[in-house]
This record gives structure tokens, sequence and C-alpha cells, in this order.
């Protein structure tokens, strides 16, 4: 009988991804192979999919919530750059804390991605409001910024 593999849930800012970053997508495509590394036995699930848009057009971040979150064993999440977070990228993370699981940050530090256990806690302060985060990944326009 085959073990099945754990599934990590990998939250970062929209303007990250593929079709809407600068850089089309290579730091995505770069934590993802950072992650995959530090936690060889887990399925990375990316947000950043077909489906999970279609989700979230139809309920917005509650897709997320129920449908997509529940069923991850852990999570890695990544800030802005200044160590703020965005509101969704945040209750991503809180709500797969709030289940008992093991969540992680990753982030830069002297060129290299480290990736830390995550605290709550700590981290709550540093939080956008929905408002706070939508300015940072669109500009007026509604066109993505850079990371």
């Amino acid at each position: 009988m085959t073990e099945q593999r754990k599934v990590m849930y990998f939250g970062r800012p929209i303007n990250t991804y593929a079709q809407n970053a600068h850089d089309d997508g290579k730091l995505s495509e770069e934590l993802m192979g950072v992650i995959r590394v530090a936690f060889p036995d887990f399925i990375i699930k990316d947000p950043n999919q077909p489906k999970h848009d279609d989700g979230y057009k139809k309920k917005g971040m509650s897709y997320f919530y129920e449908d997509v979150v529940p069923l991850c064993d852990s999570g890695t999440f990544l800030a802005f750059r200044d160590g703020w977070w965005g509101a969704g990228v945040f209750g991503e993370a809180k709500a797969i804390c709030g289940r008992g699981q093991t969540i992680y940050k990753v982030y830069e530090k002297n060129g290299l991605w480290i990736i830390d256990p995550m605290v709550i806690s700590l981290e709550q302060n540093r939080v956008l409001t929905i408002e706070e985060t939508r300015v940072r990944v669109r500009d007026k326009n509604r066109d993505f910024l850079p990371y």
C-alpha cells in the first residue's frame, strides 16, 4: 500500500502569479522550488490555477477558506517584501494554523530564501486590511504592480 503524500499550500500575493507578475512568474517558480526542496514529501497546492480562479470568482475568498485550505496539511506563506502580510494570505495561514497544522513563512535574507515556522500571534500586528492589500497588488487602472 502506498502512503498518501501530504499537501503543502503555497499562499502568496497575487502579483507574484505568472500571469500577473512583472517577472513572468519567475519568483513564484523559484519559491516553489525552494519549498519542494524543504518539504520533499509534500505535494504543493498552488492557488494560481484556473480552477481556483473560477472558484474565487464564484465565492470570493470563502472559496479558499472552505474548499481549498481544509484539504491541506500545512502551508508556506509569502508576505510582501517589507514584511507586511496581505489580508488574504494571512487569512489562509490563520485558517490552516487554526486547524492545528504547522505553517511556515518564506522570506529573503542576504540574497537567500529562508523558510521558518510561522507564529500567527507574532505576525498578526503586520497584517494589511483588504484595501491596503489591493493597493499593493494593483494600480488605479487595475493593472498588477511589481511585487
